[in-house]
């Protein structure tokens, strides 16, 4: 939905609030919207103002975009206000990227190259964002890269015009927090620090090492949400969960727990987390701002421009054609060496490009013949007692098709394993046993429970997988 030309009054209050060092943020929360407006005064950041609208309890069975146009319209913001929007982490996809330093027009031929083979849509599909988050002790640089589908960026973008705001950044909620933490947190160290946002719906968890954003997962707590200790014993499993991810990527032990969103400012609780993790457990706290800051890092870290913004649409660009400049050499060789030399040289063209083709499948196979060795040994090790989850489920993701999902992984009895996962293919699942018992120490693998869900508008195929061990 094009947006209306905004008045004269509207364009000069735009002006005033710039230069007042003004800056509204809008966080879409699972169930309805957090606006903060935040400005700079004598070099310190101040609040004037920071409100909560959830939506109503028809729009949140709804779900989705509905909840949060109904929030909006309970939300009194100024038509034609510009704002920095952020979004719920589960929205999006994150990947962490290590890449060789470069000016940024290559970088970002770089990130749309990942892009292409670590994120599980067409490219088309999705917005593409990226930001890049400091250097590595060899030289390279950590890159962080975002990606939301289109119609998820378009149908926020469309519901925040319906309400008569100007969205001018989207990013991700934790993508900001984590920013915010690194740049106004008073007591951060150079330290393993986790960042975690506590709601009653998700969870969402960032680790920081070095003062860099290193890690981060979300999680959906709708099904323990009224039971108090079933939800503490959730979001303990899903930090314990990521912490033994980020450690199995190199990282460091976390020493520290940094609490932010709705439930921060909750002592009991707090405590409670810290006796439970064995880590100190405190509430983010902004320097410069009087007030509780616990309820800030998402404003505070779209305060300033430069997080990764959406919006833009990072797509692949078209590079110049070269046809011309071909058309001459072929012209020349036709002259020179005469239309037979010409069309050897294509020839060989094809056959190396053939064999590129060749060499490239060979490749694969190669790599992941080995993930699949280190994923039987892993196994293995599971069932002698010497292996944790998380390791056995990444051995084992290694092993299946990019378009299945592992999500939990138990031990049964003997040499079987239970393995729960999604596809987002509905003939994926019945591939799996075939993929997984071509390995002879594998004796049998079987689907079960196979079952189809909707989530946000897409089909997904959940599915358990019964493993037996030779």
């Amino acid at each position: 939905m094009p947006s209306k030309r905004p008045t004269l009054r509207q364009r000069l209050t735009r002006r005033l609030t710039a230069l007042s060092g003004k800056r509204t943020i809008v966080e879409i929360l699972p169930g309805g919207v957090a606006a903060t407006c935040l400005k700079v005064d004598r070099g310190k950041v101040q609040v004037v103002s920071h409100a909560h609208s959830a939506a109503p309890e028809d729009a949140l069975r709804r779900g989705g975009v509905h909840a949060v146009r109904a929030a909006l319209a309970s939300q009194a913001l100024p038509h034609g206000q510009e704002v920095a929007v952020s979004l719920p982490r589960h929205l999006a996809i994150v990947k962490w990227l290590t890449l060789p330093s470069a000016p940024d027009a290559e970088l970002r031929e770089m990130v749309i190259f990942q892009a292409e083979k670590r994120i599980p849509f067409a490219l088309k599909r999705v917005a593409l964002a990226y930001q890049k988050c400091g250097p590595t002790h060899d030289g390279q640089q950590r890159v962080i890269l975002l990606a939301v589908e289109n119609s998820v960026v378009e149908a926020h973008e469309q519901a925040l015009q319906e309400a008569g705001l100007q969205p001018r950044c989207l990013t991700v909620s934790s993508l900001a927090a984590a920013r915010a933490a690194i740049d106004w947190d008073t007591g951060l160290s150079d330290a393993s620090t986790m960042l975690v946002r506590l709601a009653r719906r998700t969870v969402e968890i960032d680790l920081i090492e070095q003062r860099q954003h290193r890690f981060g997962r979300a999680a959906a707590l709708s099904e323990v949400e009224t039971d108090r200790e079933a939800w503490l014993q959730r979001v303990v499993a899903e930090i314990k969960r990521t912490e033994t991810a980020y450690r199995s990527q190199g990282g460091a032990v976390c020493s520290e727990l940094i609490a932010y969103g709705p439930l921060a400012d909750e002592q009991q609780l707090l405590a409670r987390l810290g006796e439970l993790l064995g880590k100190r457990c405190r509430p983010f706290q902004a320097r410069s701002l009087e007030q509780a800051s616990s309820q800030l890092p998402v404003p505070l870290g779209l305060f300033q421009p430069g997080c990764a913004d959406l919006l833009t649409g990072m797509r692949p660009q078209a590079k110049r054609s070269r046809m011309p400049w071909l058309a001459v050499l072929a012209a020349v060789l036709l002259l020179a060496l005469g239309f037979n030399f010409y069309r050897e040289l294509q020839a060989i063209e094809a056959e190396v490009a053939q064999l590129e083709g060749q060499y490239s499948l060979v490749s694969a196979g190669a790599k992941r013949y080995r993930e699949a060795d280190r994923a039987i040994d892993s196994v293995q090790e599971w069932n002698a007692g010497r292996a944790t989850t998380t390791e056995i489920m990444h051995a084992l993701a290694s092993r299946l098709p990019n378009k299945v999902f592992v999500r939990h992984l138990s031990y049964v009895d003997g040499a079987r394993l239970s393995l729960d996962a999604t596809s987002t293919d509905p003939d994926t699942p019945n591939e799996v046993p075939g993929l997984l018992t071509a390995d002879p120490r594998i004796l049998a693998a079987r689907t079960e429970n196979q079952a189809t869900n909707e989530r946000d508008g897409k089909a997904l195929y959940d599915f358990n997988l019964e493993l037996e061990l030779r």
